[in-house]
């Protein structure tokens, strides 16, 4: 609808979640069948006969809508419409609807019929709309369509006021059917195509529902999109989403597509996140690229011989391309030369460096891609290798291997001044003025944005604009966190289940600071559902405005986790998450606190902080514990994809001694969970505990060892190595391990029993060899790392030692060959 005045809603209103499958739920009675009619003859193409009084059937489908317009002009009007198709068979009573959609207190009608006279599995249709007026009903719209007529809403579907019809329109072809949504919306005097482009989707299931914040009503959602046909190439569903922002015409909001492992998709992605660098920068094309280039985890998905390289090695070139564009000439002669050394037969190593040669000659990118276009043309395979993807996937042209873009850089708005507020103690959690998840209903809110004392700026267009914007938004609405949300929330930079804010006090100079994580939804992001999000902390300033002192780069979702002093030294310290995802999602844990030394935001967890498909909190330290302030537990890591291998979720506990960053102090798989009594997996939860014996000493871990010898363990490798050799190697390793613990903690004499034992019981292994060769070492004075490293050569030779750890799946740690023999933590 647009905006003429509002009639009374009409009768027949689908649910918000209408599906193409619905009939109407009020419909015009069907009146009785003449007493009196006539059957054909039995073989005779030609539809039952209405009254003789009445018009006969048409013998064409084409013919009846000059008859339709007949019968309206007659006494009868849409009553006799309806009873005459009934009587021929010819209307479709599941997508007949009716309501008062001009407001005249009569009931309009929008009314499909189907060909009876085909025996095709999908006859033909058409669609009326009839209005009443002054005369009666008249044909106010025909709909023409292409295929088969299933309408999913009569309703002012987009809140405007003003009716509106939306159906589909399924054509189906040899081996694919299309479904097209087609909106109508009455504006008073004629039915309008309510959508900004063509709505289509192979084989789609389309409902209605309220799916996006800056929609207006119900958005139309789309999921599908895969084509029938060997040669339409490698293919992924995807999901899009249209809405009607402010009562506009129905838009593109938002296009997802299915996970893959296809390389292929990889880089299409990477190329459409260059061509929308305007809306969100450059880091999202020039990560993808990086993982097109380096997760081996992407496969070949066509039927091109090469194709991993070929693909990678453009990935290569587009990775220059970046850099250049973002303003690091030596980055991209450095891509450039990475290309030419990783795959120098490639036809893009020879493109590569044309464009280079033009580039440095002469610093500007665009005569340097015409350079990369001319050489494109003479030597054409270089875009016809990216085109044979089957008639699904988009073709290239010379043009498009090096497109030429036109960057702007954002200006900066000047800080206003803001209201002072108490500074925040580091002894106690800091309360959010408002939550991550906040609830308020906007619309309830919204007024309080006319009453501030200046205008808002507008919405940022990218989600690197926010940066820029948000400490104007502060000062304008003097620090309201209630009108900062709403510009939030109406920028769509933060939802229910994305996007935060908190202002307080984090650096303990008495201002108020803000943290922000703005996080939009595009089908270039990184996190869950395409979410992308940023981290910015801002400083209050002298003159009352906000400085912008720390933005770390994020690919994905980020929520905040806490900020109080978790690690009990006395200072704020700030943690937060980060989702990415690609064939599952993983999160990763961010803990800094300000340094004002360093003048800077100091990160104070180790490494490695991450979990797949898990949770992370931070919590009470347990009763005993070596930690100060509070724990972070990670729990889950079960990735749900086949490389993944054994489904055992796992709980890690992250601890600060004395103010020192975080580390991973324990590993414990779920005992409740089938499968984790496997003895690889009783190692990985040793092994962490010896990497923390410098803090928890050598006991838990000999512990563990000794534990995991117990002969009730299984072997359990994905790969089908045998269970004696499987078990064999464990045991091995275990007892490696236990007698390298028992003689950093003195006692040689279970150290020589226990090498005695693994010697008797392989004698030939290279374990047994390795425990020989370093407890002499060590005994003997060596240094535990020199020890560990004069032993290299045995485990660079016996790769089993260390490969069957890697024999349980992704969601578990395995070791490399350097890691096989420990080195305290104070040895490195």
């Amino acid at each position: 609808g647009q905006g003429a005045p509002t009639p009374p809603p009409p009768t027949a209103v689908p649910t918000a979640a209408a599906t193409a499958t619905e009939a109407a739920t009020s419909e015009p009675a069907a009146p009785e069948a003449p007493a009196d009619a006539t059957p054909a003859a039995e073989g005779e193409a030609t539809a039952p006969a209405p009254e003789e009084a009445g018009p006969a059937c048409p013998a064409e489908f084409a013919s009846y809508p000059a008859t339709l317009e007949e019968l309206l002009a007659a006494p009868e009007g849409v009553d006799g419409v309806l009873a005459f198709l009934r009587s021929c068979e010819a209307l479709d009573e599941t997508n007949l609807r009716s309501g008062d959609w001009n407001g005249d207190g009569v009931d309009d009608y929008a009314v499909t019929i189907k060909n009876p006279l085909s025996d095709a599995a999908a006859p033909e249709t058409d669609l009326f709309i009839f209005m009443s007026g002054d005369g009666g009903h008249t044909l106010a719209y025909r709909a023409r369509p292409a295929g088969q007529i299933s309408i999913l809403a009569a309703d002012d579907i987009n809140e405007d006021g003003q009716p509106d019809l939306a159906w589909l329109d399924t054509t189906c072809g040899a081996s694919t059917c299309f479904d097209t949504v087609m909106v109508r919306s009455w504006d008073g005097a004629q039915w309008n195509d309510w959508t900004s482009s063509t709505i289509v989707m192979a084989y789609a299931d389309v409902t209605l529902d309220e799916e996006r914040e800056n929609g207006q009503g119900l958005e139309i959602i789309l999921a599908g999109g895969e084509y029938g046909s060997v040669g339409a190439g490698p293919q992924r569903a995807r999901t899009e989403v249209w809405g009607s922002v402010d009562g506009e015409p129905y838009t593109l909001m938002d296009k997802v597509y299915e996970r893959s492992t296809c390389l292929y998709f990889k880089v299409l992605d990477a190329g459409e996140a260059l061509t929308r660098y305007q809306e969100i920068g450059l880091v999202q094309a020039r990560e993808m690229y990086n993982e097109a280039v380096t997760n081996r985890n992407l496969v070949p998905c066509g039927q091109r011989p090469g194709e991993a390289d070929e693909l990678r090695s453009f990935s290569l070139f587009r990775l220059a391309l970046v850099d250049a564009y973002a303003g690091e000439p030596d980055a991209a002669a450095e891509s450039v030369a990475q290309l030419q050394q990783a795959y120098p037969d490639s036809i893009y190593a020879a493109l590569g460096q044309a464009w280079l040669d033009a580039y440095q000659a002469g610093g500007n990118i665009a005569d340097a891609c015409a350079a990369a276009t001319a050489f494109a043309e003479q030597n054409p395979e270089s875009y016809e290798a990216l085109s044979d993807y089957g008639y699904a996937n988009p073709t290239f042209t010379a043009t498009d291997l090096c497109p030429v873009l036109a960057i702007q850089p954002a200006a900066t708005p000047e800080p206003a001044a803001t209201a002072e507020t108490p500074a925040a103690t580091a002894t106690e959690p800091i309360t959010p003025i408002l939550t991550l998840t906040a609830t308020t209903d906007v619309s309830a809110v919204a007024p309080v944005l006319s009453g501030t004392d200046g205008e808002l700026p507008a919405c940022p267009t990218t989600l690197d604009g926010y940066a820029s914007v948000l400490p104007a938004v502060i000062a304008v609405s003097e620090a309201d966190p209630l009108v900062v949300e709403t510009w939030l929330r109406l920028c769509d930079g933060m939802a229910d289940d994305r996007g935060g804010m908190l202002l307080a006090d984090f650096n303990g100079d008495g201002r108020e600071d803000a943290l922000f994580l703005p996080t939009i939804v595009s089908d270039l992001g990184f996190g869950p559902g395409g979410a992308q999000g940023a981290i910015l902390i801002y400083h209050g300033n002298d003159s009352g405005g906000y400085d912008l002192v720390y933005s770390p780069d994020v690919y994905g979702q980020p929520t905040l986790l806490a900020v109080e002093d978790l690690n009990g030294d006395g200072a704020i310290d700030i943690a937060w998450t980060v989702e990415g995802c690609s064939t599952f999602c993983v999160k990763e844990v961010q803990i800094v606190t300000w340094d004002a030394d360093a003048g800077d935001y100091v990160s104070i967890i180790e490494p490695g902080a991450t979990i797949a498909e898990g949770t992370a909190s931070v919590e009470a330290l347990p009763e005993g514990s070596l930690g100060t302030g509070m724990q972070l537990l990670l729990t889950g890591g079960v990735s749900g994809t086949p490389e993944g291998g054994l489904e055992v979720d796992h709980t890690e506990s992250w601890q600060s001694l004395d103010g020192q960053p975080f580390r991973r102090l324990s590993w414990l798989y779920n005992r409740e969970t089938a499968g984790n009594d496997c003895l690889g997996l009783r190692l990985v939860e040793a092994d962490v505990t010896l990497q923390a014996a410098d803090v928890l000493g050598y006991a838990p871990a000999i512990e563990q060892y000794r534990a995991a010898l117990d002969p009730a363990l299984r072997a359990c490798s994905i790969h089908g190595v045998p269970a004696i050799e499987e078990l064999k190697l464990l045991q091995g390793l275990a007892t490696f391990r236990l007698i390298q613990a028992q003689t950093l903690a003195g006692d040689d004499t279970a150290a020589a029993q226990d090498l005695a034992a693994l010697q008797q019981g392989q004698p030939d292994s290279g374990f047994a060899q390795a425990a020989e060769a370093w407890l002499a070492a060590v005994q003997g004075g060596a240094d535990p790392a020199a020890a560990c490293l004069a032993l290299q050569p045995i485990f660079d030779k016996e790769t089993l030692t260390w490969q069957i750890t890697d024999h349980f799946g992704i969601n578990h740690p395995a070791l490399a060959p350097e890691q096989v023999c420990f080195v305290p933590r104070d040895g490195e």
